[in-house]
């Protein structure tokens, strides 16, 4: 017979700096970039 362990995950606060807001902007323009140059192709 399996042993099951059941575990609550904390889920860690959400940053909000602008830091953290510039580069998170930044990697979905450069995600956004690269999934229409590949499209385009």
């Amino acid at each position: 017979m399996a042993n099951n362990i059941v575990m609550t995950l904390e889920q860690p606060e959400p940053i909000n700096d602008q830091l953290t807001e510039l580069l998170r902007n930044g990697a979905k323009q450069l995600t956004s970039n690269a999934v229409e140059a590949e499209v385009s192709e």
